[in-house]
């Protein structure tokens, strides 16, 4: 003990000694690592890594797991690494779980973000295609933080902006679940409208692989 003091100092030789002595300790601190894997997998899009995390994580419903809530969280992480719905899976989480999958779905996203600006931002193109695949695919928290943004823009566009600020109103109330006010909807957000709605009609399987063929 003495000896690892003297090597690694106080604090981190008596940090191993309560890691190894206690096994929950040592297990959130695989679960962090998993998690932190998670996100910089579905960041870079590795399918290598994913099938890995897949097959590790497959593992660990096979065992017997320390902490309560657990396996939820770990079938949401399988559903979120095949692309599908984690709507459902995401509700049922208790903390805190609850806490850390929309911390995680942030850091994805911000990345995601990051690499949108450097391909010169979203373009309003390509808003069908994002706010369906959030509506088949997310949470309705992220619903909820996507209406939220588009309130926000729309009351802070000049008059002149007027049409896109309907469109953009009119996204936010179907985030919502509300009944949008489309009629009123000038061209081209007609045609975005009808892309959009479109975009809806797509199973999140089908979409999901229509995006990769669109990536490809």
């Amino acid at each position: 003990m003495l000896a690892q003091c003297r090597d690694k100092g106080i604090d981190a030789a008596f940090a191993e000694i309560e890691v190894a002595q206690n096994p929950e300790v040592s297990f959130a601190a695989d679960l962090d690592r998993l998690c932190n894997k998670v996100i910089a997998t579905l960041r870079t899009g590795n399918t290598e890594q994913r099938d890995a995390l897949v097959t590790s994580i497959e593992q660990m419903l096979k065992n017997d797991l320390p902490m309560e809530g657990l396996q939820d969280f770990l079938a949401l992480l399988l559903a979120w690494l095949h692309e599908q719905d984690t709507q459902l899976l995401a509700e049922k989480l208790q903390p805190p779980f609850r806490e850390a999958y929309p911390q995680m779905v942030a850091a994805v996203e911000q990345e995601e973000a990051q690499d949108t600006d450097e391909e010169d931002g979203i373009t309003i193109e390509q808003l069908p295609d994002i706010i369906s695949s959030v509506i088949l695919r997310g949470t309705t928290e992220e619903r909820q933080q996507f209406a939220t943004v588009f309130v926000e823009q729309q009351q802070q566009l000049p008059p002149e902006d007027a049409p896109l600020g309907h469109f953009l109103e009119c996204l936010a109330a179907t985030l919502r679940e509300e009944t949008p006010e489309v009629a009123s909807l000038e061209p081209p957000f007609t045609e975005l409208w009808q892309k959009f709605q479109d975009a809806l009609s797509v199973p999140p399987s089908d979409q999901a692989n229509e995006e990769k063929d669109n990536d490809s």
